[in-house]
């Protein structure tokens, strides 16, 4: 009776948390992917970011960084943590910052091209200031911007994650064993003099490497070009995590119950 007492009681500490579990990643923490792809804190922040919150609206030019995906988990895409810096630590107000994300399909590389995003499966816009911001660490840091080509070495030390919460009704859904691809822009006002870089990982490369695009007024289609170090030639990828829903961790959780009730009884 001791027994089942307790495990009722922490099955119900386990749903209870469910709302607790939308908070920051941490490193062990759960997955759906191929592998968490973690920051390098000695890394590169590439540009992604635009400008379209000035008096008259219109949209000013930019840039779109993308990179690939496995599934691991079938099931939809509702939480994605992301991490970025900010142009010689020059970070605004989280109020005047939105982002952009989007999942798009996988184009595997042929012979004039590398692989790159195909077509738009899901886009999400988090609002402004809506995501969770936490400071994730320092680091001696380095920035690209692949529109103007201007690297720069040393440039800033900030760390931090982006953490975004999608409703299930507004989710996409995976499929397992799929490559897809994640898009992510940081959307500032015309005012702000800084920019957000998404920031290269330190973890195994993962197929293909990431991309970026320009964005224009003037033009409605242009290529992706692929993403290398500058300095050495090499792969870069972007450092990122989808991890499953609050409802999997706690069936996950539930689970680990069951697991510990059967072994008990078994004695």
């Amino acid at each position: 009776m001791k027994l089942r007492t307790t495990l009722a009681v922490l099955a119900v500490t386990l749903v209870a948390a469910a709302p607790a579990a939308r908070a920051d990643w941490n490193t062990g923490d759960a997955h759906k992917m191929h592998w968490p792809q973690l920051p390098d804190p000695n890394g590169w922040d590439i540009e992604a970011t635009s400008r379209e919150f000035d008096d008259v609206g219109d949209d000013v030019d930019g840039t779109i960084v993308g990179d690939d995906w496995q599934c691991s988990q079938t099931g939809f895409v509702t939480d994605i943590h992301i991490w970025g810096s900010w142009k010689d630590d020059l970070k605004p107000d989280v109020q005047d910052v939105e982002f952009v994300l989007s999942i798009m399909s996988n184009v595997p590389a042929g012979t004039s091209e590398p692989s790159h995003p195909g077509d738009y499966l899901w886009d999400y816009e988090s609002g402004l200031g809506g995501f969770v911001e936490v400071f994730w660490g320092t680091g001696d840091q380095g920035w690209i911007s692949p529109l103007t080509q201007e690297v720069i070495e040393h440039d800033h030390t900030g760390i931090w994650q982006y953490n975004f919460f999608i409703p299930e009704a507004e989710a996409f859904e995976q499929q397992e064993g799929t490559i897809y691809w994640l898009t992510v822009e940081a959307l500032v006002p015309t005012t702000f003099d800084g920019a957000f870089g998404w920031k290269t990982s330190i973890s195994q490369h993962f197929e293909d490497d990431a991309a970026w695009i320009e964005i224009r007024d003037d033009v409605d289609i242009l290529p992706w070009q692929e993403l290398r170090d500058p300095l050495t030639g090499e792969s870069l990828d972007m450092a990122f995590v989808i991890t499953p829903e609050p409802a999997t961790l706690v069936l996950l959780g539930l689970g680990a119950v069951g697991l510990v009730a059967r072994r008990r009884s078994k004695k």
